[in-house]
């Protein structure tokens, strides 16, 4: 992990993976990417959708301060519900 400077905002200094956890998440996304692809294949887009949005529901209230960014096979970034504002969290994706 290492702290790179925020394009948009000079303040910030996000943490980014590096090394193994940057190898790790190309491999974590090529899972995801496979898994939505066979989901998709099975469930069809419409109901992949239904999924993924029931699943981000169900999220907000087991876990309603995770800080995680689901990346779908797109490349797309959805951002759920997270902390409360001024919690001192921010998003990147």
């Amino acid at each position: 992990m290492k702290r790179m400077p925020d394009p948009t905002d000079k303040r910030a200094r996000p943490v980014r993976g590096a090394g193994r956890a940057s190898a790790a998440k190309t491999v974590a996304d090529a899972v995801v990417a496979e898994a939505e692809k066979e989901g998709k294949a099975h469930l069809g887009k419409r109901r992949m959708t239904q999924l993924r949005e029931a699943l981000t529901l169900l999220r907000e209230i087991t876990a309603p301060y995770a800080c995680c960014v689901l990346v779908v096979a797109t490349g797309a970034a959805s951002r759920p519900a997270g902390p409360p504002a001024g919690a001192g969290v921010r998003w990147y994706g």
